[in-house]
């Protein structure tokens, strides 16, 4: 009886995640966001790689949970572990390429913020 239920919210959690993650893939131009906003860019990269990590904290406990108690999982457990564990590992790799933009575009706007500190002091001098 637990098994059965157990077994049917992971299926929906797993199918819900799947479209959850890729109706959130980001595109290389951010809807709504100024390409030339790297501080606005940076909070979007943050916040999605925040997304992520939620994600990947869950499927890092159906990990846990199989490893902890497999007979929950019955005869097609092995292929649940597998696939959770893939999943770990895909967000993972979409956590750290978010973390990755977000440092670039502060980056940026941190360079372009000096250029215009730059500018208007040498404005001033004028």
């Amino acid at each position: 009886m637990i098994t059965s239920k157990f077994r049917a919210s992971i299926v929906t959690f797993a199918f819900s995640s799947l479209l959850l993650t890729s109706s959130t893939s980001i595109a290389a131009e951010v809807e709504g966001i100024d390409d030339n906003d790297h501080a606005a860019l940076a909070k979007h990269y943050e916040d999605h790689a925040k997304s992520e990590q939620i994600l990947l904290e869950h499927h890092q406990e159906i990990v846990e949970e199989y490893a902890n108690h497999s007979y929950y999982f019955g005869p097609e457990g092995l292929s649940e572990h597998s696939h959770a564990k893939a999943n770990v590992r895909e967000h993972e790799a979409a956590v750290e390429a978010a973390l990755e933009k977000a440092k670039m575009h502060r980056e940026l706007a941190e360079t372009a913020s000096n250029e215009e500190k730059t500018a208007d002091a040498q404005k001033a001098l004028q």
